[in-house]
């Protein structure tokens, strides 16, 4: 009876087993990748391969028997990796409980698919299949997903998997190829031709492609008869039917592995995120020597401690049903369980803030903030780490938790018929089931192996109802544990150093053994009388227990109180972004909490404050206050980065920053890039524009400018070196020559003018259609109209005005045009409708003196208004138009104020020299010679991508052409970082 559990040898044996901490999956042995908290992220995170991950628990039984299944399916799809991988992570190692929470990771085993090149977290798709986790299902699954992927983010390893047309087949033929290229026909429901795809893609000098089999003729002219079948096309053209013993796609894949050049790639191997040595991955669990007729108090607060800090943390809140079974499983465990003091006060602790709270849904954080004892209260305490004695297995996975939740329940029965009085006053007394329904209910609602839960539900349907006592309650579930052991003995949950047997055993208890008519029989009350013994609190060790700790001493770091601050200053000197100075009080004394635990009676509603982050009710003892308005800790967080804000915070409107955020959304932002400069970076400086230094660059040469550079500043803040500038201006110079033009013969003008007089501006599809009747291009159709609007115009304008008529006598005189044929091309000459002018790309000379948009660097200059020069690209004589008519026809919408006619053109003046002399101190960017003096006036500031005139090319017919946009001659540069 108090016989210890394990002798020497056997202690050595499984020392050196939990010192090698061998899960259920080993990394570099299992043809898998193992994940753990510090490299999942890494891992899935912008991933040039996809990812289905099993989330595991090495405590779960399913998972523990759907281990080889899994094991065997990374073996299968191992030639995969390249476009799909196979990963596992196990929620059961206490340093991923955090993370596997993340993930919204409730039971176990949990299959989730991630795309490749994912560029934020995501919890990943869930598995569509359900209940059938079959190999052959789940690898079909895999291909299912990875054919959902966009083509924009299919992973590059992955080969098309849609079928391929028999006119694509039939191109392959007889043309000579350096590799083979196999086509699998198949059925449409058939994957057997994507797998053989997927298996073939880390060979070389081979190709794969699928077909269905729909033209029958065409697979009649190959000699296909059935499908599956595998048409074969060699390098030199040649192509035939292959001949295969059995249509299955290993023997497939087989044959087309051993063709002749078909040989493996020589990839490098997948580089995951290295996991830092942490000091307890070298620490050395020693086995436990301990008495299995013992009851074990490590074992009881070490399932607590995971049950409230693991398992009911994947919840984020709780709420209906789920609240129910939580408050009732606190409610007896705080009234039954036979612990430690301290442990005892934290649960009727956590039951009395229960009751108390009037809300029908409770985020789970403060119920941990509790557990945890956040609040510093004096005398609780609970375990933070599994200290497993007579649960502990021979290897990690075994036994564990799940042996401690059964442990715990027996116990809570026991003491429900002990004490029978223990439940007064609480709403459960007089239920002789209620631990029973309780433990039913937690499991169907909580238990990570989903699949545990619907048999322990089944036996529960089957005959808890019939339970009248307690002592019946406490028969009833030694029964089921019975029957779980026989139905698990033998599986591969079984640890062959405990095997499942029923209990108790002989040698612990021989009156509960009996013989009747030579079968085996139970003595069912001297098994109730064992296991009053057995759970009683007597028969407690309390040996490994971890020693209470006064956590009011150990939790200060997170409940510290923060000084108020004036936390936002003005970030620059523009007054739209001027801020007032805020406090943002971080205030930690809320009552509330303390209000409850001093037992002074229920809380209204209304005094719990609500969180401006989630909405929920805080029900911490320390509230933050910001901006008059309270959070939780966890939920104040910068609005861009997401981080946690403890110490300061920037505030706008509703927004809450942390202070590099802030400064980058609202402060000075460089003139390149539109990012946001902190006050306390280095800048360069043209005119009123602020750049990164990175930023300073030349659009052309992406060279970076340094100080004495010359540079031309364009107007949308763009800058070019004075080397590129002058680079291109000579490339416009040397490339300038005659406009191409298009005559029009006299039958397409006629069919032109009487188009023109249906309507001046004709539909798109009146314009295919003269297109079609004359045979010119669309283009030149357009610019025609364009050209004859414009001249329509403008001889509207000018009816009347006598120099405009002698202007266009002499203009034909001068010509020696025929007065009797009006409407012939000769007639109109270079001016006429009979030719259509097209300009590519404007000279520099136009770019430079056109648009009047360019302006010295130390002085803005209006568009219109200048004193008038001689520096423009033609001469602009404004003799004989009066003052007031000068600038009348300017186009309203322009920022530039650009001329729509060619009087306007003549009102304009000429320009003034575009630099002068301009000296930048020194620590800024200016624009230097190489002596240090003014730039020559030579150079020119080059203006940005400024509107073109409604003339740039529609009236070209004789009259001048306004240019196009200034920077036509920059149209090869990339400027997407503009």
């Amino acid at each position: 009876m108090a016989a210890a559990g394990c002798g020497g040898p056997v202690a050595l044996l499984a020392l050196l087993l939990a010192a090698a901490a061998a899960r259920l999956y080993r990394a570099g042995e299992d043809p898998l990748t193992v994940l753990a908290a510090g490299s999942v992220r890494r891992a899935l995170l912008n991933s040039s391969a996809a990812w289905v991950v099993q989330f595991y628990s090495s405590s779960c039984g399913h998972c523990i028997a759907f281990a080889p299944t899994w094991r065997a399916l990374a073996g299968d799809v191992k030639d995969w990796e390249a476009a799909i991988r196979v990963g596992v992570l196990d929620c059961g190692e206490e340093e991923n409980y955090e993370t596997c929470k993340e993930y919204g990771i409730h039971y176990y085993p949990t299959f989730r698919y991630f795309k490749a090149f994912t560029k934020q977290f995501t919890t990943g798709e869930n598995y569509k299949a359900g209940a059938d986790r079959e190999l052959q299902t789940v690898r079909q699954m895999m291909i299912d997903f990875l054919q959902n992927h966009s083509q924009e983010f299919r992973p590059p390893a992955c080969p098309p998997l849609d079928p391929v047309s028999s006119s694509d087949i039939t191109s392959l033929f007889d043309k000579n190829s350096r590799r083979y290229t196999a086509i699998v026909f198949e059925s449409n429901n058939s994957y057997v031709g994507r797998e053989v795809i997927l298996d073939l893609i880390q060979y070389e000098n081979i190709v794969v492609k699928r077909a269905l089999n729909f033209d029958k003729t065409f697979l009649e002219k190959l000699g296909i008869t059935s499908v599956p079948s595998c048409y074969l096309v060699y390098p030199n053209g040649s192509h035939g039917l292959i001949n295969i013993l059995k249509p299955l796609r290993s023997f497939f894949s087989s044959y087309l592995k051993s063709l002749p050049g078909v040989r493996k790639k020589l990839l490098l191997p997948l580089q995951l995120p290295v996991q830092e040595n942490k000091e307890k991955s070298t620490e050395i669990k020693v086995w436990k020597e301990f008495d299995k007729s013992k009851l074990y108090m490590a074992d009881l607060e070490s399932g607590l401690h995971y049950l409230l800090r693991v398992e009911l943390a994947t919840h984020k809140t709780l709420e209906g049903a789920e609240l129910k079974t939580f408050k009732d499983f606190v409610t007896v465990s705080a009234k039954l369980f036979p612990g430690r003091q301290p442990v005892v006060k934290l649960l009727e602790t956590l039951q009395e803030w229960l009751v108390s709270l009037p809300l029908d849904k409770i985020p789970y954080d403060a119920i941990l903030d509790l557990v945890n004892n956040k609040m510093r209260i004096s005398g609780i305490f609970l375990t933070k780490k599994v200290q497993w004695v007579g649960c502990q297995g021979s290897r990690p996975e075994l036994r564990g938790y799940t042996c401690s939740l059964w442990k715990l329940f027996h116990t809570l029965t026991v003491q429900a018929a002990l004490r029978p009085k223990a439940l007064l006053n609480t709403g459960l007394e007089d239920n002789p089931q209620v631990v029973l329904q309780i433990m039913r209910r937690y499991i169907h609602h909580f238990f990570g192996c989903k699949a545990c839960a619907q048999h322990f539900e089944e036996m529960a349907k089957e005959s808890m109802d019939s339970v009248k006592t307690l002592d019946k309650a406490v028969l009833w579930l030694w029964q089921k544990h019975n029957v779980v052991n026989n139905r698990l003995a033998g599986d591969l949950t079984e640890d062959p150093k405990f095997p499942k047997v029923q209990w108790p055993t002989p040698d612990i208890c021989p009156a509960c053994h009996e013989e009747i008519k030579g079968l085996h029989s139970w003595n069912e009350a001297q098994v109730l009388q064992f296991m009053k013994y057995h759970y009683n609190s007597e028969n407690i060790v309390y040996k490994y227990t971890e020693s209470q700790t006064d956590s009011s001493e150990t939790e200060q770091g997170d409940t510290r109180e923060l000084k108020d601050k004036s936390l936002l200053k003005k970030p620059s000197g523009n007054r739209e972004n001027k801020i007032q100075d805020k406090e943002n009080v971080l205030d930690s004394e809320s009552k509330v909490l303390d209000k409850i635990i001093a037992n002074h009676g229920p809380v209204k509603d209304s005094e719990i404050p609500l969180c401006a982050g989630c909405n929920q009710h805080i029900v911490d003892r320390f509230i933050l206050k910001v901006l008059d308005r309270h959070w939780h800790s966890k939920c104040l967080k910068c609005s861009d980065c997401q981080t946690q804000l403890a110490e300061k915070c920037f505030s706008r409107g509703d927004g809450v920053y942390c202070k590099e955020d802030f400064f980058k959304r609202f402060g000075t932002k460089c003139a390149a890039c539109q990012q946001g400069i902190p006050p306390t970076q280095v800048v360069r400086r043209a005119q009123d524009f602020v750049y990164h230094l990175h930023c300073f660059a030349c659009i052309v040469c992406k060279r970076q400018l340094a100080t004495g550079d010359e540079f031309y500043l364009m107007e949308d803040s763009r800058l070019v070196c004075k080397a590129d500038y002058e680079t291109a201006k000579q490339r416009e110079a040397e490339s300038t020559a005659k406009r191409p033009r298009t005559t029009i013969t006299a039958k397409q003008l006629e069919t032109l003018k009487n188009a023109y007089n249906n309507s001046p501006k004709p539909a798109r599809h009146v314009r295919e259609q003269l297109s079609s009747e004359t045979g010119l291009d669309m283009r030149v159709v357009q610019v025609w109209f364009q050209n004859r609007r414009a001249k329509e115009k403008r001889l509207k304008k000018d009816a009347g005005r006598q120099r405009w008529g002698q202007y266009f006598r002499n203009m034909k005189r001068s010509r020696g045009t025929s007065k009797s044929d009006k409407d012939s091309i000769q007639e109109e000459g270079p001016d006429s409708d009979a030719e259509v002018s097209f300009t590519d790309e404007p000279s520099i000379s136009e770019m430079s003196h056109s648009n009047g948009i360019y302006s010295n660097l130390n002085e803005a200059s209006p568009a219109l208004g200048r004193q008038a020069g001689t520096n423009g690209s033609f001469a602009l004589d404004h003799s004989g138009i009066p003052a007031q008519d000068q600038y009348h026809d300017l186009r309203s919408n322009s920022p530039y104020g650009i001329p729509q006619s060619p009087a306007s053109l003549q009102a304009l003046p000429g320009h003034q020299p575009l630099i002068s002399s301009l000296v930048y101190p020194d620590n800024g960017l200016g624009i230097m010679g190489q002596s240090g003096q003014g730039v020559p006036q030579s150079m020119r500031v080059l203006a940005g991508n400024g509107p073109s005139s409604d003339l740039s090319t529609g009236s070209s017919g004789g009259y001048p052409d306004f240019p196009a946009s200034p920077a036509s001659w920059l149209d090869e540069v990339d400027h997407g970082q503009f």
